[in-house]
């Protein structure tokens, strides 16, 4: 064990994706996400970003490979 809890995993992830979400620029955030990206105030939660990023990567291997 490296004496790192599932709290302060968890709050890194949430904070690299709230910084990530700041820099990232609305068209980019509207087709990922829809127009729920550009509600204000609203941040994916850790568990929507990576259902959302693993599904489009899945679609995109299925359609390169056929």
């Amino acid at each position: 064990r490296s004496g790192t809890t599932i709290t302060s995993v968890e709050h890194s992830i949430r904070t690299a994706i709230t910084r990530a979400w700041k820099l990232t620029d609305d068209s980019c955030k509207l087709e990922i996400f829809g127009t729920y990206a550009l509600k204000e105030g609203w941040t994916p939660t850790n568990s929507e970003l990576i259902y959302v990023l693993a599904d489009r990567l899945r679609c995109k291997a299925m359609l390169e490979n056929g």
